[in-house]
């Protein structure tokens, strides 16, 4: 079985919250077998894409800012670790999503 992951996954405590990367509009929010829900963030002409969360904050078309929490984490069966699948697009280009995450800030 081949499992294609265009952006990275990011480990960290069960039950974390996500905060969006940047400002941006929410384009949408939807479900996807396997993966939670999904919520997808436009920035100009680049989107970030947050899968795996148990819980949403936001809605489609709605301003968000930096930092601002957009939902919360599934927790992954029989761990206390949650893992967030992230990405990041300029369009329909993948691109490498840690150049966009702030470690340690």
């Amino acid at each position: 079985i081949k499992v294609r992951n265009d952006g990275i996954d990011i480990s960290t405590a069960k039950g974390s919250a996500v905060r969006s990367i940047f400002n941006g509009t929410v384009r949408n929010v939807f479900v996807i077998p396997g993966m939670n829900k999904v919520v997808i963030v436009r920035h100009g002409s680049y989107l970030s894409v947050y899968s795996n969360l148990i819980d949403v904050y936001v809605k489609a078309g709605e301003v968000i800012k930096t930092k601002q929490v957009i939902g919360v984490l599934a927790a992954n069966d029989n761990s206390d670790v949650s893992i967030l699948k992230f990405q990041i697009w300029k369009e329909n280009v993948k691109l490498d999503p840690q150049k966009w995450l702030a470690v340690g800030k």
